[in-house]
């Protein structure tokens, strides 16, 4: 048995996750989160996530999905206290488009 207070210093072991609707205009509080300060919506496909716990450097890992629009991604950008997430389309040109994303942040606090 390994407790949830050392799991979490494991690697391996998501340090925050969001599932954010598409129309982003939810608190961390509200939607399925762990170790998510707050959600900032910044322009349509363009939101900043911010972490309740800073990661020690940039180059921890962020994994998401996109659900609801077709051939889209997730392009991050990253800071040690929070992420800019754009979520783009490119089914005919490149644009940012609200979508339904899920994300999960990987690394050392």
């Amino acid at each position: 048995y390994i407790s949830p207070e050392v799991a979490h210093f494991h690697p391996g072991v998501a340090k925050a996750w969001i599932d954010i609707p598409a129309n982003a205009s939810i608190t961390p509080a509200a939607a399925n989160s762990y170790g998510v300060a707050s959600v900032t919506n910044t322009a349509t496909g363009d939101r900043t996530i911010t972490w309740a716990v800073a990661f020690s450097n940039t180059t921890y890992s962020v994994v998401g999905t996109c659900a609801d629009v077709e051939n889209a991604f997730i392009k991050n950008v990253l800071a040690t206290g929070s992420v800019r997430h754009l979520v783009v389309t490119v089914a005919s040109s490149p644009a940012l488009v609200n979508a339904r994303t899920s994300t999960a942040a990987f690394g050392d606090h």
